[in-house]
């Protein structure tokens, strides 16, 4: 059960129309009311017992009626308290509505003997359908929420001592789980011990102590149950670590997502370190080469610029080849 609205008309505190709306976002989805004390947030907690089960629990003034519209009332007037309730169950929209008419008469505002529901639901082609039979609508409301359950969905901390009293919680909320059938089931069918149930009778039927065919049958029925559980527990065990992984998967690709620049980066440094290394070895290739040279013909080394010296001063004398000068 959602609950969308809430929706009150003089109930109580709440004089005039006053209109709730639940948060129904599938993650946002708490809705927070604060409010100071006598302010009416224990009022509308009762607005739901009341709207759902025609009760309401006040300690002092019993009636519903806003007070304010009680007080200015005439003889002859007729004022309406009602609260709507809109909620969604198993993707059915339904709306309940309680409605008490109060009269005033003698100098004295009276409620009607009993107060009417409705209940209706919106069907698919966008009509509304209304329930008409009252044991179907108090079937439904508590198929919703069973109404021995309803003080502790609408707890309003006020009458917490008689929480702990109440003893039909727990067919409550069987009730509303549908343990009741199953467990009903369980008490037919009865223990293998007892020959008048349903499980004694099969076993009965057996002569298991007799058959050997019968008792190996039981034996390996047994033995198929316990292999399947043992599988089925396996399954489950998978698709925890299955989901543990996947998990895992998408956290990794975020990281490798938020650091793909580091890694261009660490590829660039890893090119320029190659380049690096290359040139060193070019140089180390050089230097050896230079000092082979070196040792194999260091006078060449010397005399090189000496020769250079002396073809550059041989290049600039003009000399005649007539012999040598002076001598005849």
């Amino acid at each position: 059960m959602l609950i969308k609205t809430l929706r009150l008309e003089n109930f109580r505190q709440f004089k005039g129309v006053t209109q709730i709306n639940f948060s129904c976002d599938a993650e946002r989805n708490v809705t927070v009311i604060l409010g100071d004390n006598t302010f009416g947030k224990t009022t509308l907690l009762q607005a739901f017992n009341w709207c759902l089960y025609g009760e309401a629990n006040f300690d002092n003034d019993k009636d519903l009626l806003n007070s304010e519209l009680a007080v200015r009332m005439k003889n002859g007037e007729r004022e309406t308290v009602s609260v709507e309730i809109s909620l969604l169950h198993n993707g059915t929209e339904y709306i309940v509505t309680r409605t008490q008419r109060y009269t005033c008469g003698g100098g004295k505002v009276r409620g009607e003997a009993v107060p009417t529901v409705a209940v209706s639901r919106k069907c698919d082609d966008g009509q509304t359908k209304s329930i008409d039979s009252e044991r179907k609508m108090s079937e439904l409301i508590n198929s919703w929420l069973p109404k021995e359950l309803s003080t502790y969905f609408f707890f309003d901390t006020e009458r917490i001592s008689t929480v702990s009293q109440r003893r039909d919680i727990a067919n409550a909320v069987k009730n509303f789980l549908g343990l009741s059938a199953l467990e009903n089931t369980l008490r037919h069918l009865g223990d293998r011990s007892l020959k008048s149930t349903v499980i004694g009778r099969i076993y009965g039927s057996m002569d298991s102590d007799g058959d050997a065919d019968a008792q190996k049958a039981l034996n390996a029925a047994q033995s198929a149950c316990e292999k399947r559980e043992a599988i089925a527990k396996q399954l489950e065990d998978c698709k925890d670590q299955i989901a543990r992984y996947e998990e895992r998967k998408s956290e990794v690709e975020k990281i490798l997502r938020e650091n793909q620049s580091t890694t261009d980066l660490q590829k660039e440094i890893d090119k320029l370190e190659r380049k690096i290394a290359d040139e060193k070895k070019y140089l180390f290739d050089a230097t050896e080469s230079f000092f082979r040279d070196f040792n194999a013909d260091a006078m060449k080394f010397f005399l090189q610029p000496l020769l250079d010296n002396a073809d550059n001063i041989l290049a600039k004398l003009n000399i005649a080849d007539k012999g040598v000068r002076n001598v005849t």
